[in-house]
């Protein structure tokens, strides 16, 4: 776990991208409970959920919540819950808590 603050650039932004922007992106958003998590705008605003993440409250946040589900849940997300654990986890959790900060100017993007 990093100390400090949570970077969003250094921390969050290659989690997203490796574990949730394959099926979470403006092409596939559709089939994926319409939630995209390609910009902030995005994902705090896409979704049949929405907001998913709610900045500064870590338990109130559907994607910490949906993240800490048992891998057999219906909704459990990844599909591959090993995915998103520990450290990556408490990472994700912290960074909501502190806020979510994302740079206006940052978009994920696996197209």
């Amino acid at each position: 776990m990093p100390l400090g603050r949570i970077g969003f650039i250094r921390d969050v932004q290659p989690l997203l991208k490796d574990q949730c922007l394959e099926c979470h992106n403006n092409v596939n958003a559709s089939e994926f409970a319409g939630l995209n998590l390609e910009t902030r705008e995005t994902t705090l605003t896409t979704g049949r959920s929405a907001p998913v993440i709610v900045p500064g409250d870590a338990t109130q946040s559907l994607l910490i919540r949906v993240l800490k589900l048992p891998s057999k849940h219906p909704v459990s997300m990844p599909a591959a819950p090993e995915k998103v654990a520990s450290v990556r986890l408490a990472i994700l959790e912290k960074w909501v808590a502190e806020g979510a900060e994302w740079p206006a100017d940052v978009r994920l993007s696996e197209h």
